[in-house]
């Protein structure tokens, strides 16, 4: 309802306009940046260096161009957005030198005139859209300002993000609008309270996680929205605002500050924007602490389930919310992993079924971003597994077996949080012969394993696994399977290299369990293998008993 009905005391919940292009959608965003930058002192930016590039939008009465900043320092807003099948107008070498003269308004899609104008509207000059204000056909600058994209959204004075768009022929308000609902105003009286007022009544729109659309399809987006210290979301049926202290939206413009819901403390940590961009002195507890840890293992989950159209970009997609992490902890940032909990981190399982490998090289077979695991995810729906065992991140009943000797990333423009050229991990550890029969579906990275072409039949292997069915899955029974007594074994040999062992079970009865990888040999090279899975296996006696110890390298 209004805020002005007498009802408004007595519900908090406000209609949404029927037009999200009308006057009164501008003014609440408007208030929503003022209230920020005058009363959260938590949100406040520093002066900060201008991107490369910038589009300076200039008034209603001259174009926009493309403005080189050389070094200056000021304010911008940033666009989030989705490219969509069809490519978006761009800069390129050959119309850069006009881009820097003007950017002529009538070629532009309606994605990019609603935020130059929004953008004027707020009384900023400067306006970031990557397919602007980076140089599209030029590899070298697109590694560049890639690397810096992480900062250009955490450091914009406000995002624009795109949700409801699924390509730039659609206008951020126009977006927005199509899944508004009209309302109906019913005359309403309290007798408790001696008012009278009027309801607005509708039908409730808003399925699923709140505000999530095409834009959260898609992984680059994650941490321009998640970095972004200030965001409105033109998202199905209303529009939402974000910054450190305060998320709200059309129906609740006042969420999070007002008396009804405290200051909570907890959910303020609960998010990943609010962790990541703190100072280091804010978590000075152990218990902090280990919240950022898991943190970017959640963060990682989310990237993974997300759409990338460009294999090569993954590890650069996820570079500038890396960066924050280790921001905290200063740790070796290897493809994806943290050498400090490298044994942990080198367990990640696939959370869905049908995932692939990447069709270009990404990175070590050893690393998740080696996998596609987008292929199979439908948008909001729950992983099969979970990828990460947080039982053994930094666990006191988690005992590391294998020693990790030594780890090699050859990474383009020397940037450990960009691309990859190679990678090796030499580790030692109790190793066990296996073959796919004895190890269930889910430890594998990709299914299905069965490869007729190289020999590898689904029959057999079915054939396999019901004589299997009496063994239990432990270490110790690992080499007594009749299947593979025979001379001719039915699959491919595989390698299980133990890496952590997980106490658990009843204080009367532990239960060891044996947490490894699952490797197979490449290309004949005697001691050079890649990574196929990760299994876990109860450890009956312990394996540097009864396994020899192997000094491997995993590319």
């Amino acid at each position: 309802m209004p805020t002005d009905d007498p009802f408004a005391s007595l519900i908090w919940a406000r209609p949404t306009h029927e037009d999200a292009q009308s006057s009164g959608i501008q003014t609440q965003i408007k208030e929503w940046l003022e209230r920020c930058l005058k009363k959260h002192r938590s949100c406040q930016n520093k002066v900060n260096l201008l991107p490369t590039r910038l589009i300076d939008v200039g008034n209603a009465d001259q174009e926009p161009f493309l403005f080189v900043s050389d070094g200056r320092v000021g304010k911008w807003i940033a666009l989030s957005y989705c490219w969509g099948q069809s490519v978006p107008v761009k800069t390129e070498h050959a119309n850069l030198d006009e881009r820097q003269t003007r950017i002529c308004r009538s070629e532009l899609p309606p994605l990019f005139k609603d935020a130059i104008d929004f953008t004027r509207s707020l009384g900023y000059q400067y306006l970031w859209i990557d397919s602007l204000c980076i140089v599209q056909d030029s590899n070298n600058d697109w590694l560049n300002e890639s690397a810096n994209m992480g900062n250009i959204f955490k450091n914009s004075s406000l995002t624009l993000a795109a949700e409801a768009s699924e390509n730039t022929s659609i206008g951020l308000f126009e977006s927005t609008s199509k899944s508004r609902r009209r309302l109906f105003e019913v005359s309403c009286h309290s007798k408790e309270h001696n008012l009278k007022g009027t309801l607005s009544l509708g039908r409730n729109n808003f399925s699923g996680p709140p505000f999530r659309g095409p834009l959260s399809s898609r992984a680059w987006t994650l941490q321009e929205t998640t970095l972004a210290r200030r965001i409105v979301r033109f998202a199905k049926g209303q529009i939402w605002w974000r910054c450190h202290l305060q998320e709200c939206n059309e129906r609740d413009p006042d969420a999070f500050c007002s008396q009804r819901i405290p200051n909570n403390t907890m959910w303020q940590v609960g998010r990943a924007h609010y962790l990541l961009t703190k100072d280091h002195s804010y978590f000075n507890t152990p218990q902090l602490r280990s919240l950022l840890r898991r943190l970017w293992y959640f963060v990682v989950m989310d990237f993974t389930s997300r759409r990338i159209s460009y294999a090569t970009d993954v590890l650069l997609a996820i570079s500038g919310l890396a960066k924050e992490v280790q921001r905290h902890f200063p740790q070796q940032y290897i493809s994806g992993l943290w050498l400090n909990d490298i044994h942990h981190d080198l367990l990640w399982r696939s959370p869905k079924k049908g995932a692939i490998i990447r069709n270009v090289y990404v990175a070590p077979s050893w690393s998740w971003a080696n996998i596609d695991f987008s292929a199979s995810w439908k948008r909001n729906s729950l992983p099969n597994y979970p990828m990460f065992d947080f039982d053994l991140l930094g666990c006191k009943s988690c005992i590391r077996i294998a020693e990790v000797l030594e780890v090699t990333i050859v990474n383009i423009k020397n940037d450990p949080f960009g691309q990859v050229e190679s990678g090796n991990l030499r580790i030692r550890g109790p190793c066990q012969e296996v073959c796919s029969c004895h190890i269930p579906g889910y430890f594998f990275d990709c299914q299905p394993v069965y490869d007729p072409e190289n020999n590898l039949d689904y029959e057999r292997a079915e054939l396999c696994k019901t004589m299997c069915e009496p063994y239990e899955r432990n270490v110790e029974a690992l080499h007594k399977r009749p299947c593979c007594k025979g001379p001719a074994v039915c699959h491919n040999p595989l390698l299980f290299l133990h890496i952590t062992t997980l106490a658990g079970g009843l204080p009367n009865k532990v239960r060891m369990e044996a947490h490894g990888l699952i490797l197979t040999r490449r290309y004949e090279q005697e001691n050079e293998f890649q990574r196929v899975g990760r299994g876990v296996f109860l450890e009956t006696v312990k394996t540097s008993e009864i396994w020899p110890f192997r000094t491997l390298n995993i590319v």
